[in-house]
């Protein structure tokens, strides 16, 4: 079972300021300009650091930019496999300063294996995994989702008007309400779902590829794993992140309330870095538009120490 892995990686500098600022407008959502969003904060370092050591079983690595290339990267890898924006995009739609939009480009990757998993710049594999722990026995993604939240509520940011926007058009679409959202973190897809599901929602998908920047009425990528559990093609399993006693929610939750915390990163850096607890498989260091360089750092320190050895994919 070939499984590969996908993922997008932007580094603001001077070309991508200008562009942006040539493309975006008064009506463009200000959460979409976020400097957080094109910010390269070093972690995807860690990221390839810990696929080598905790997942070995990744095909191929199939990193995805606007054709900028990390100077640290080793490019004769085997694995690794530079994938330009122009490589999946229409032309017109590019450029394009949305996730969104990249999101529903993956398809496209050329060679992609029918397995992939999905995952940001800031997302890790804590400790060994094993395909079985992202497919089943049959080859079907096994989704991990969370249940709080509700679609009729009235969304908190604009992450929330995509997950609800996306619910609404699949409870629409199929009579089937699944009012969950994605656990944010390293995800597993089935390819040929994905295309179908695409093409379900093509107009759709359409204008999320067309968005140059974030916009209200773009789709996000949760309806594939809806598609996949409607076709029963997916094993669904859920998460709280409030609840769950475990590392992948834990933390995850603490980085986003507490990063300026300094004594609490380097506590869990020294902890797990010494005796590392089977159970943790995934944790997330999210960055928002409230950290601060100063956090940025700290949170680098703890990657450094969490995975300290210089990995084949860096040169």
């Amino acid at each position: 079972m070939k499984i590969d892995l996908v993922i997008p990686w932007v580094c603001e500098d001077e070309n991508l300021q200008k562009e942006r600022a040539k493309y975006s407008s008064d009506d463009t959502d200000k959460q979409a300009l976020f400097n957080v969003r094109f910010k390269d904060n070093g972690e995807l370092r860690y990221l390839l650091r810990s696929v080598e050591t905790n997942a070995g079983f990744i095909n191929k690595i199939f990193l995805v930019t606007n054709g900028q290339i990390p100077q640290w990267l080793n490019l004769n890898h085997p694995k690794i496999n530079l994938v330009n924006h122009k490589d999946i995009f229409p032309s017109d739609a590019l450029p394009t300063f949305n996730t969104l939009a990249i999101e529903a480009c993956i398809p496209n990757i050329p060679n992609l294996s029918d397995r992939f998993l999905y995952a940001n710049d800031d997302m890790f594999f804590a400790n060994k995994v094993t395909e079985n722990f992202f497919f089943d026995k049959k080859g079907y993604p096994i989704i991990r989702l969370r249940k709080n939240f509700n679609p009729k509520a009235e969304p908190k940011c604009l992450y929330e008007v995509f997950v609800k926007n996306s619910l609404d058009k699949f409870s629409k679409k199929f009579n089937v309400c699944l009012p969950y959202k994605e656990n944010h973190n390293i995800d597993a897809y089935y390819k040929p779902d994905v295309i179908k599901c695409i093409k379900e929602f093509e107009d759709d998908f359409k204008k999320t590829i067309y968005s140059k920047f974030r916009d209200k009425n773009n789709i996000r990528r949760i309806v594939w794993s809806c598609y996949s559990f409607y076709t029963g093609h997916s094993k669904m399993k859920f998460y709280n992140l409030y609840r769950l006693p475990s590392f992948l929610n834990r933390l995850a939750i603490k980085i986003y309330n507490k990063l300026r915390d300094s004594k609490f990163l380097s506590s869990y850096a020294k902890q797990y870095n010494v005796q590392k607890n089977s159970r943790i498989k995934l944790f997330c260091l999210n960055d928002t538009e409230f950290s601060t360089d100063a956090d940025r750092k700290r949170a680098i320190n703890f990657l450094e120490q969490y995975f300290p050895n210089k990995s084949l994919f860096e040169k």
